[in-house]
């Protein structure tokens, strides 16, 4: 009965005048059958998972452990390798700083960090403060003019002192996808630990998975030790289930967006003049296109299409490009007007036309306001 009450306030909610919303690599929309499966355990299921003397903490221990599994599945990796946190920044942050603490502390001669400049912040403010703390060198890598790291200049950079080399999967602003085997096997042959962000990549591409490191939280014990702190039985088993659905529909979903995006870059770089796409036209995540308007601010297109689109500007409310952006060398006339478009299982081809027609008009109206 709840199921049903807040699917038809949600459906009401999207039948009202709001703008649609393309900016999946911000959040999406929540698949109700991950909604379902979350339900129970805010509302009659609510044990602590860690309580496990009555039947309501053992039973939401039970959902932790099934989600752990079927996130395991999804990764290629054992059910017990899989520890569960807040999210991406405290996993980066506990993999990172954990294994130079580990290795600091036990002298290991392990001191030297290669990443990337088009790495997301919390990687590189983790190697910043590695840095200060531990006395580590940090290499921070270029990319090419698609966003692409070299794997020939990666492989001169490992030394016997590398202790982790950490490549994104997916990069959250471009869309550009690195290439994680051939980097994972330079890793394994130099006896250095790959890390890698994958956050925008779960669930949308193939990721087939250990490492020593030390907990940056302290507390209970949770998570073999590894990350105290009580665990949320309902957003578990929302993962769990978003897991599950990603590993049965990701061929499927990723044919579909393909046809989404190829609709709306045809449209786009056929209707208006001097745009560039950001990122490899090929080694790339479909859901995300991020393109640059010749002389054109994003910040005038986002004030122009606010109420009819909700999508992400690269360089808003800021007198500087975007550090990606300018790690690539997007030039100075394109790199303030980029904007990066998310779609996903839920939009529609009418949605995408919906976009690229405000698109053509707002990008004229700029180019006649300059």
């Amino acid at each position: 009965m709840l199921i049903k009450l807040l699917k038809n306030s949600f459906s009401t909610l999207t039948n009202q005048k709001r703008p649609l919303y393309l900016d999946m690599q911000a959040t999406t929309p929540i698949d109700f059958r991950v909604l379902d499966a979350m339900l129970p355990y805010l509302t009659i299921d609510y044990g602590n998972p860690h309580s496990k003397t009555h039947l309501y903490g053992i039973n939401a221990d039970k959902i932790i452990e099934k989600s752990r599994l079927q996130v395991a599945c999804l990764l290629n990796a054992e059910q017990d390798e899989i520890i569960f946190n807040s999210g991406a920044s405290e996993s980066n942050n506990a993999a990172l700083l954990g294994l130079s603490q580990y290795h600091f502390e036990n002298n290991t001669g392990k001191n030297h960090i290669i990443t990337i400049k088009t790495e997301h912040k919390t990687v590189l403010e983790a190697c910043k403060y590695i840095e200060k703390k531990y006395n580590f060198k940090v290499d921070y890598l270029d990319v090419d003019s698609n966003g692409l790291i070299s794997l020939e200049n990666l492989e001169q950079k490992i030394n016997q002192y590398t202790l982790v080399v950490s490549v994104m999967s997916l990069n959250n602003e471009i869309g550009v996808l690195q290439d994680l085997q051939k980097i994972g096997l330079l890793c394994e042959q130099k006896n250095a630990i790959f890390h890698t962000d994958s956050a925008q990549a779960i669930g949308k591409i193939d990721l087939d998975k250990k490492l020593n490191l030390l907990p940056i939280i302290h507390g209970g014990g949770q998570e073999k030790g590894l990350r105290s702190g009580t665990l949320s039985p309902p957003m578990v088993a929302a993962l769990g289930e978003a897991c599950s659905a990603a590993q049965r529909e990701m061929q499927n979903d990723n044919k579909y967006i393909k046809k989404l995006y190829d609709r709306m870059f045809r449209r786009i770089f056929s209707k208006i003049d001097d745009v560039k796409l950001n990122g490899d036209p090929q080694q790339r995540y479909f859901g995300n296109l991020n393109v640059s308007f010749k002389d054109v601010l994003s910040s005038s297109i986002m004030d122009i299409i606010k109420n009819s689109v909700a999508l992400s500007a690269g360089a808003a409310c800021s007198d500087e490009p975007s550090y990606v952006l300018s790690a690539i060398k997007v030039p100075e006339e394109y790199a303030f007007g980029s904007i990066r478009i998310g779609v996903g299982r839920f939009t529609t081809f009418e949605e995408v036309d919906f976009l690229v027609d405000i698109l053509i008009e707002s990008v004229k109206q700029c180019r006649q306001n300059n």
